[in-house]
């Protein structure tokens, strides 16, 4: 199981949460298969082992009352479940480690006839990518789609969508709020526009007017 050293000192790869002196870049990865619904568990204590390893989850924010999907997330209840229960993967520079062995909740290593499983970088580049689109699901409005904000302190303002979070938040640009500035606001508080990029402005509501 070999592996290459490729990042720098301190650099973040996305495959453990306890940074190490120096990460190696995974040729490939292994299958763990674990004892249902103990996903979390064994993350958890790989993390206090400080062994890499990745399970995708996907998460909702659930209405308390129904247990639907909550219109307005800051008012739900957040669930976070994995996407491929009972598979944890592991990067072949820690598919040795002894720490693995301690931990309670494992099945072992999956296997296709003979071999033991593997992914490579690139299918593994995937499966993240279709944890992204799970997590994105749903969502009313897109980055770079013009909005308009329905209430709160910018109420009425018209902007550009720059980034969007999986907890029902997004990021806006608006272009007339001091020569342009972005924006934090919950997905509740928008609604999306036709209105071209270029005319990107604040429609403030018809006030009275007094003599």
């Amino acid at each position: 199981m070999g592996a290459r050293y490729d990042y720098e000192i301190g650099q973040h790869v996305g495959i453990g949460w306890r940074p190490r002196d120096v990460l190696p870049l995974p040729l490939a990865w292994y299958l763990l298969q674990v004892h249902p619904g103990r996903d979390a568990k064994v993350i958890k204590a790989f993390e206090q082992r400080d062994v890499s390893a990745y399970s995708p989850t996907i998460e909702r924010v659930i209405d308390r009352r129904d247990g639907s999907e909550a219109r307005r997330p800051h008012l739900g209840r957040k669930v976070i479940k994995p996407m491929l229960p009972g598979l944890i993967f592991v990067p072949d520079f820690d598919a040795c480690n002894a720490a693995i062995e301690t931990v309670d909740h494992i099945e072992g290593w999956l296997q296709l006839g003979p071999r033991l499983a593997t992914l490579t970088t690139s299918e593994m580049r995937t499966v993240r990518a279709i944890a992204d689109a799970f997590n994105m699901r749903g969502r009313k409005v897109a980055v770079s789609q013009m909005v308009r904000i329905t209430s709160g302190r910018f109420a009425d303002f018209v902007g550009e969508v720059e980034r969007l979070d999986s907890g029902g938040r997004l990021k806006v640009f608006i272009a007339a709020l001091m020569s342009g500035a972005s924006v934090i606001v919950d997905e509740a508080q928008i609604e999306p526009v036709t209105q071209p990029k270029g005319c990107a402005t604040a429609r403030r509501p018809n006030q009275k007017r007094y003599k």
